[in-house]
């Protein structure tokens, strides 16, 4: 079994509507050794996961985020613009340089 690493400084770099394409540029970065998880906008019972009708949001509404580790941030920018083109530049959160 491989070793796991713990991450501390973990980023939000890109915004998903579209829960497919989310998960397929997450399988993406993991096949190349980019650590990535998505988080979901929509809680248990809506939004803010609070019971109750302002927190209500039907789930067609949520978004996903990508996050991965800020030290694997350049190369996860080149590899979700490799799969989505000039689309990624719509959905990127943050300006990514290469600090290399």
């Amino acid at each position: 079994m491989a070793e796991e690493k713990e991450f501390k400084n973990w980023i939000a770099l890109a915004r998903f509507t579209a829960r497919e394409t989310a998960e397929m540029v997450v399988e993406a970065l993991r096949s190349k050794d980019i650590p990535a998880v998505l988080k979901s906008s929509a809680g248990h019972f809506g939004i803010t996961g609070q019971l109750g009708p302002a927190s209500f949001r039907p789930i067609s509404g949520a978004f996903y985020t990508l996050m991965v580790p800020q030290e694997y941030a350049y190369d996860a920018d080149q590899e979700g613009c490799a799969i989505l083109g000039e689309d990624w530049d719509g959905i990127k959160l943050v300006d990514i340089e290469e600090e290399r």
